[in-house]
């Protein structure tokens, strides 16, 4: 990735140095998921290179040069269906043995999102919208309300 998209950081934009020096990280694992276009939901644009630019932000950030200290994960458009973002979800940091204590771990997620009801409750809970979301569809409603909850 060439230099004119690595963002730059004004003293606005750094965080504090309790936020990046403790605890101390060993490790970041940075999942980043990015829809532009939808199969059934009105188009985005902008939301892949969100990805691209967050990538650049955070190895300039956390200053990742070594190649063991950052690990990432991208998927976009098509390949974000819900079964995929919750595999890749699933191997990239639940069932990763190489994840220890203090390695931070990160979701990014740029696309539709979504409130949905909860049953008995008057609240909504957020949710994000993979590819394959067409609002409509209830097994994908449920799944993504039921299993994504936090």
């Amino acid at each position: 990735m060439s230099d004119m998209l690595a963002p730059q950081l004004s003293q606005r934009d750094r965080p504090s140095s309790s936020l990046i020096s403790t605890p101390p990280r060993e490790r970041i694992f940075v999942m980043f998921v990015g829809i532009n276009d939808y199969k059934k939901q009105t188009p985005l644009y902008g939301c892949v290179n969100d990805v691209d630019l967050m990538d650049a932000y955070f190895k300039k950030l956390f200053n990742l040069k070594a190649r063991d200290s950052y690990h990432s994960r991208r998927i976009v458009d098509a390949s974000a269906t819900k079964d995929n973002i919750q595999k890749e979800f699933r191997n990239f940091f639940l069932e990763n043995d190489d994840i220890h204590a203090n390695d931070l771990m990160v979701f990014y997620f740029a696309g539709h999102g979504s409130e949905a009801p909860i049953k008995g409750h008057q609240d909504m809970v957020p949710m994000i919208c993979p590819y394959d979301y067409d609002g409509v569809d209830p097994a994908v409603e449920q799944g993504v309300k039921r299993e994504w909850q936090v």
